[in-house]
């Protein structure tokens, strides 16, 4: 299958060691996000009023990193 769902990942999140989904969804007026704990967890929603895209933090920095060198891109993130 091209494409997966959320209830894809929900699936495999207990394998995985998946303990929360930060979900953004985007209409015609607003983006929202959601954050929800799994399996039980309570589900937080968000409206997005304003955002900026890396690429654009990116081009005001003075000396930008090159994102192969940035730490938090080397190693995944610690799990518990």
């Amino acid at each position: 299958r091209k494409n997966n769902t959320l209830k894809d990942y929900t699936d495999v999140a207990g394998t995985l060691g998946i303990t929360h989904f930060w979900v953004f969804s985007a209409t015609d007026l607003t983006t929202n996000l959601r954050i929800a704990r799994h399996p039980h967890g309570p589900t937080l929603h968000f409206r997005v009023l304003r955002y900026t895209l890396s690429s654009d933090l990116r081009a005001s920095q003075a000396r930008p990193t090159p994102l192969s060198k940035s730490l938090h891109l080397q190693n995944p993130p610690p799990l518990r």
